[in-house]
């Protein structure tokens, strides 16, 4: 079976990633009910795993978020907790499951590859119909950034 994860320790290391998260069935984040907890707990996650949020942006089906681990915490443990917590939550709900198992990662290496992730997430909701421009979609931001 191919490996997914990088070795462990790339992930408890300081770095900026670009994190895609995805649904396990249709469009769960279209719901206001839904994507308002999710992006509260995301807050609490990252204030417990000591990372910082630089955008994120709960698209219907799939999740985008740009962090970066300010410290020794695992970054797998971090998302295993997000996921795990909105999870329960929407469970609750809906008696279904969130999320696809696992997720997709890049780290992302210098401040010229940073700003063009952070556009590229910002810019999904326009691309896909969703906004006209970007900064105009209701569930993106960022907890570290003023995009005003």
């Amino acid at each position: 079976m191919a490996r997914i994860r990088l070795p462990s320790d790339a992930y408890s290391t300081e770095n900026a990633w670009h994190l895609v998260l995805r649904a396990s069935f249709g469009k769960p984040f279209s719901e206001p009910a839904i994507v308002e907890p999710a992006i509260a707990q995301l807050s609490a996650s990252a204030e417990k795993y000591n990372v910082d949020v630089l955008t994120y942006c709960f698209m219907p089906d799939h999740a985008h978020l740009l962090i970066h681990n300010r410290g020794s915490q695992d970054l797998v443990q971090f998302v295993r907790h997000f996921k795990q917590r909105t999870g329960y939550y929407f469970q609750r709900q809906t008696g279904r499951k969130l999320w696809q198992k696992s997720f997709f990662d890049r780290g992302v290496r210098s401040d010229e590859d940073l700003q063009t992730t952070a556009e590229y997430i910002l810019g999904n909701p326009v691309t896909d119909g969703l906004a006209d421009e970007a900064g105009q979609y209701e569930w993106a931001g960022s907890f570290e950034w003023n995009l005003a």
